[in-house]
């Protein structure tokens, strides 16, 4: 995807001013397709998280297969409701805007 390419390189600064131990956490990841394009080699883990199964069913089979890359995971979690607990060091999100609901404030 176009879009995808273009912002990835700017990511790159902010990846790789992390340690080596860095997590990155790529939030609504979808089919892990960006998620798979984040530069894995500056980080110690990568988790794509999305709340839909079938998207993540579909990442782990063509991104996250064992032996592939050792360092990347997909997992089922819902955004509002993150199964995590400040356990990453950088948080991306690609795929979630256009599914905030718009409110007045």
């Amino acid at each position: 995807d176009a879009k995808v390419q273009a912002v990835l390189p700017k990511l790159l600064p902010l990846i790789s001013a992390l340690s080596e131990e860095a997590k990155v956490l790529d939030l609504c990841c979808g089919d892990g397709e960006t998620t798979a394009q984040l530069p894995l080699s500056f980080c110690k883990r990568v988790v794509g998280c999305d709340v839909s199964s079938m998207m993540i069913d579909h990442a782990n089979a063509t991104h996250g297969s064992p032996g592939f890359r050792n360092n990347l995971s997909f997992v089922v979690g819902d955004a509002t409701e993150l199964p995590f607990k400040s356990e990453f060091d950088l948080v991306s999100s690609f795929n979630a805007l256009h599914w905030v609901p718009l409110t007045k404030h």
